[in-house]
């Protein structure tokens, strides 16, 4: 709604069964918010790899991820593809976690903690030096 009708936005998600729950609701929101076309599309792909799941390069105003860079592991190449994508001037906007302590590798080679987002997160430093 924010994009109004001649906006666009797009999601992107790593699994095929995530990309097909959000389309479910692609038809909904169009009526809902009194669109003629949906502005909407949500497309199967890594963050690390943004060209590669079909976005255009310098073609993006504003990118927002909520908690999803720290489920990625390598953060650096996240950040590059997302201002890759980015118009000039285009603005990236995220929560993610972040610790005050180095992760210890038991921490970081538990499944569930990085399925929870929490072993992939970043000491501060380390985001910093990005």
């Amino acid at each position: 709604k924010l994009v109004g009708p001649a906006g666009n936005v797009v999601g992107i998600d790593m699994t095929k069964e995530q990309v097909d729950v959000a389309n479910t609701y692609i038809e909904y929101h169009t009526e809902r918010f009194g669109f003629k076309q949906p502005n909407v599309k949500f497309v199967e792909g890594y963050c690390e790899d943004l060209i590669g799941a079909g976005l255009e390069k310098d073609s993006f105003d504003v990118i927002i991820s909520n908690c999803v860079i720290n489920l990625c592991p390598d953060k650096e190449t996240v950040l590059r593809e997302a201002f890759n994508v980015l118009k000039p001037g285009g603005e990236l906007y995220f929560s993610d976690m972040y610790t005050d302590t180095l992760q210890s590798d038991i921490v970081r080679e538990d499944k569930v903690l990085w399925g929870e987002g929490f072993a992939g997160s970043l000491h501060w430093k380390q985001f910093h030096d990005i």
